[in-house]
C-alpha cells in the first residue's frame, strides 16, 4: 500500500435512472394518497365531534355545521399535497438531469476536481428558478426540453391548492381569466382518408384503415376565476402519466458519457 495520492481522471458511472426516480417515487406517493385519504373524507361523518392529543391533555373538536363545505376543504387539502408532492418530484429530477449532465460532459475528471464540480452543479440548479434551470440544463442536453409551459401551468395548479385554498384567483390565471394545466400526453393515431386522426373511444377503425401509432399531445384542464379546483380520477391520472412523459422525455435527451478509460493507459 501507499500513502501517495490518486493522480489523473478517476472512474465515475453514472445511472440515468436516478434522474427519474425522483418522479417516479412522487407519483406514487401522490396516487397512493389519494387512493386511501379521499375515500376515507367522503365517508366520514363531519357532523361527529371527535378528541385526539395525550390522555391527560385531550383536545376537543365540536360537529362542524357545513359538512359538505369542510369535506370539500379537506379534499382539496389532499389534491394540494397530492399535486405538490408530484411538483417536487418534477422540480428535484431537473436538478439531478442538471448535475448528471454536468459530470457527464465534463468527463474525465480529476479526483480533486470532480467534489467541487458536483458541490458547484447542485448549488446552481437549487438556487436556480425554474426558467433558468431549464435554460442551462437545455444546453447541455442532447435536444431542447419542450416542456416549460407544462411545468410553470402545474406550479401554478400547486400555489392555488396550497396558498388559497384550490379557489381561482387573478394571481394564478396569471392575467388570462382562467388557470389552465397544461401535461404531455400519448395520442393514439389512425388515417381516415389517408389524413391523420386521434383514435377515439368506441369509434371503430375505418374499414381499410390498420395502421395506428403513437405520438406525443397535450392534454389541458381550464378552471375559471373563482372556481374551485376539483379534479376527476382520470384527469388526476393524466396528471400523473403527464409526469411519466416528462421524466423519458429527459431520459431520452441525457448526454451520453464518454467511455472509461481502460486502467493503465
Amino acid at each position: 500500500m501507499t500513502d501517495e495520492p490518486l493522480q489523473g481522471p478517476v472512474p465515475v458511472i453514472l445511472n440515468p435512472e436516478g434522474v427519474a426516480a425522483p418522479i417516479h417515487r412522487s407519483v406514487r406517493i401522490a396516487a397512493e394518497a389519494l387512493a386511501v385519504c379521499l375515500p376515507a373524507s367522503e365517508a366520514y361523518d363531519f357532523s361527529l365531534g371527535f378528541e385526539i392529543g395525550p390522555i391527560m391533555h385531550r383536545m376537543r373538536f365540536e360537529p362542524v355545521e357545513d359538512t359538505e363545505g369542510r369535506r370539500s376543504e379537506l379534499s382539496a387539502w389532499v389534491l394540494g399535497q397530492a399535486v405538490g408532492e408530484v411538483a417536487r418530484g418534477v422540480r428535484t429530477a431537473l436538478e439531478e438531469a442538471y448535475l448528471f449532465s454536468v459530470i457527464a460532459t465534463r468527463l474525465p475528471v480529476r479526483l480533486g476536481d470532480l467534489g467541487p464540480m458536483v458541490e458547484a452543479a447542485r448549488r446552481e440548479a437549487n438556487e436556480w428558478g425554474n426558467p433558468r434551470l431549464l435554460e442551462r440544463l437545455g444546453a447541455l442536453l442532447t435536444g431542447p426540453l419542450t416542456f416549460e409551459a407544462e411545468l410553470t401551468s402545474l406550479q401554478r395548479l400547486r400555489n392555488c391548492l396550497e396558498h388559497r385554498g384550490g379557489i381561482v384567483s387573478d394571481r394564478d390565471a396569471a392575467g388570462a381569466g382562467r388557470l389552465v394545466l397544461t401535461l404531455p400526453r400519448l395520442a393514439i393515431m389512425h388515417r381516415v382518408n389517408g389524413e391523420p386522426r386521434e383514435l377515439r373511444p368506441n369509434i371503430p377503425l375505418a374499414e381499410g384503415e390498420n395502421e395506428l401509432w403513437a405520438q406525443r399531445a397535450s392534454m389541458e384542464v381550464a378552471f375559471d376565476l373563482g372556481e374551485r379546483i376539483a379534479l376527476t380520477p382520470d384527469q388526476l391520472g393524466g396528471v400523473f402519466l403527464g409526469c411519466f412523459f416528462l421524466a423519458a422525455d429527459i431520459l431520452e435527451r441525457l448526454p451520453r458519457p464518454p467511455e472509461p478509460i481502460p486502467e493503465g493507459a
